[in-house]
């Protein structure tokens, strides 16, 4: 059960983006952006938190474990404007990541998590997408008939043609047996 529910939360959408959370991938309209590294590992943390405060001190505790020795709070800076830059957003109007001075930031767009990617409703629901669309055949089949919109859409029907079937006369000159 933990599994099902581990694999429902892999796929993060919002707005037109999706982000693969265990591929570490971005795509706009289904077409991955070119981000890597810490930007997507920014937007991991905070996509597993929507609408909380993600402090800089967990970012830095997350992305240089233990005893790396970096610059962070100019790394921190760098990566989420490569991040904002990718989903083009903007510190000073934010709509996915708000800044929360000194503090950290905060993922402002609503999403949901789903277990996979998203698929034509054909695939999604195929038997019953079928099914529908045979039935909406046939009920247009019908009115066609029976209300007789055959003739004004199709045109008039073949005319009919009537056989007749007579009795053989022998007229050779061999007497029949």
């Amino acid at each position: 059960m933990a599994d099902s529910n581990n694999a429902a939360a892999h796929l993060f959408r919002f707005d037109t983006f999706e982000f693969d959370r265990r591929a570490l991938e971005l795509r706009r309209s289904g077409v991955k952006v070119k981000l890597e590294g810490q930007p997507l590992r920014i937007l991991d943390m905070l996509v597993e938190r929507p609408g909380e405060l993600v402090t800089r001190e967990d970012l830095r505790r997350q992305l240089w474990p233990g005893k790396t020795i970096v610059d962070f709070e100019h790394s921190i800076n760098a990566a989420v404007t490569r991040l904002r830059e990718a989903l083009g957003d903007s510190a000073e109007t934010p709509r996915f990541i708000e800044t929360l001075p000194r503090r950290g930031y905060r993922f402002r767009q609503p999403g949901e998590s789903t277990g996979a990617p998203a698929v034509p409703l054909a695939r999604r629901y195929g038997w019953q997408a079928s099914l529908l669309a045979l039935g909406v055949l046939a009920i247009g089949l019908f009115a066609v008939n029976a209300f007789g919109l055959r003739d004004r859409f199709m045109g008039p029907g073949p005319t009919s043609v009537a056989l007749a079937v007579l009795p053989l006369k022998n007229l050779s000159v061999m007497p029949s047996a």
